[in-house]
This record gives structure tokens, sequence and C-alpha cells, in this order.
């Protein structure tokens, strides 16, 4: 509600880090993966009869 919460679970989440090496590797690597996909994966428009096509195909393949 007054924003107490997240800080202190983002303090727990660092003391955690900090004791445990495998937990660090593991929650950067978790960290640079959602980096790199917000960046590569972007929304990108294909004409309407593109998208046409590709769902009639899915529903024949269905």
């Amino acid at each position: 509600m007054d924003g107490e919460g997240a800080v202190d679970s983002k303090e727990m989440l660092n003391e955690k880090l900090a004791k445990c090496q495998p937990c660090f590797e593991h929650y950067h690597l978790e960290k640079v993966i959602k980096e790199i996909l917000q960046n590569k994966c972007t929304k990108h428009m294909v004409p309407s009869e593109l998208a046409a096509t590709i769902r009639q195909k899915i529903q024949e393949l269905k």
C-alpha cells in the first residue's frame, strides 16, 4: 500500500542473493534473458491479408 512491502521484499531478496551464489547466478541469468526478450521481441505490423492467410492455414491444420 505505502510501498514498504516492496522495499522489505527487495531487501530480503538482496540478502538471499548475497548469501547464495547459485541463487545470485540464476537471478541474474533470468534478468538478462528478460532484458534481451524485451529488446528483441517487438510487435511488427503485418499486412492484414498476410495475417488472414496465416490464420486460415492454422485453421486448416487443426
